[in-house]
């Protein structure tokens, strides 16, 4: 019975003793403001060990069944801010690492947009009943402008 007793105590502290690297942190902007669904990725080399997103408090936590060799990188990509990364080396069993992200700025194209004038314009919502679209669209074809009735 104490023979069993201590192959159990052996095999729970070789599990425990193997227990999950972690890494943990938090993703904030420049405003000190968390920001949630930041795609959290460890990546050693070219292969993806771990990936999670940051909750509504800007929280992420990921967990590795071992620690790899070497430096590995934490990749931090969010639609709305520039892609950040850091690289670490895993020593302990719980890492911390907090990210502050800066906005992307984006620039958009001129957009134009164009009206078909031969087009009822109850199409557009505006009108108040049927009568009033067969007056606007007549009135619009004479005079090639659009009348609005509200």
């Amino acid at each position: 019975m104490k023979r069993l007793l201590y192959i159990i105590l052996y095999i729970a502290l070789a599990v425990h003793a193997s227990a999950q690297v972690k890494v943990t942190g938090r993703v904030i902007d420049l405003q000190n403001k968390p920001v949630s669904d930041v795609i959290v990725k460890l990546v050693s080399g070219t292969k993806t060990l771990a990936f999670t997103s940051s909750n509504a408090k800007g929280e992420y936590a990921l967990e590795l069944k071992s620690a790899p060799s070497g430096e590995v990188t934490l990749q931090f990509t969010h639609i709305s801010y520039e892609k950040e990364s850091e690289r670490v080396t895993l020593k302990e069993r719980v890492t911390k690492l907090d990210m502050i992200l800066t906005p992307k700025s984006i620039s958009l194209k001129e957009v134009t947009v164009k009206s078909d004038l031969n087009e009822p314009v109850s199409h557009l919502g505006f009108l108040k009943s049927e009568s009033a679209s067969r007056s606007a669209t007549s009135h619009q074809r004479e005079t090639n402008k659009t009348t609005i009735e509200l």
